[in-house]
């Protein structure tokens, strides 16, 4: 019988702690996940009209046509680059197996059947994650250039 009891009780704060363990693991998980935001009525062509702790540039160059290149400049307090990109309209795409793939901005799309794509650069740098995931900071510039491949 003192067997029996013993095995209960371990048993019970067995699957106690197995479920504090999930319960803490998709706590954090739900913390810091990357979430889009939804977009606000703000007006993209009124720059820096909305207030932010983060001052943020965004350039867009078309290298397909030579357009001249736009700045946009942006207070947000978004943790994520695709944060920014929703709440001021200015790119959009389709949420794939990696992620976030940028196939309008500023109202011009990228032609798949030209390989044309969406590139990301941060700080003057190729960019090493998809805008879902790369972090926003205080004084960052990202460019965002059509290119082909």
């Amino acid at each position: 019988m003192q067997k029996n009891t013993k095995s209960i009780i371990v048993a019970v704060i067995s699957v106690v702690l197995v479920a504090a363990l999930c319960l803490g693991a998709w706590a954090l998980y739900d913390n810091f996940k990357p979430t889009p935001e939804a977009p606000s009525s703000s007006d993209t062509s009124s720059i820096g009209e909305e207030v932010g702790a983060k001052a943020v540039t965004i350039k867009v160059r078309n290298t397909v046509t030579g357009e001249e290149e736009k700045v946009f400049n942006y207070n947000t307090d978004q943790d994520y680059l695709v944060g920014v990109f929703t709440e001021n309209n200015l790119a959009s795409g389709t949420v794939g197996q990696y992620g976030l793939m940028i196939e309008t901005v500023n109202g011009v799309t990228a032609d798949s059947s030209q390989n044309q794509y969406w590139a990301i650069y941060v700080n003057g740098e190729y960019g090493m994650y998809g805008a879902d995931t790369q972090p926003v900071n205080d004084g960052d510039t990202f460019e965002l250039v059509l290119e082909t491949f």
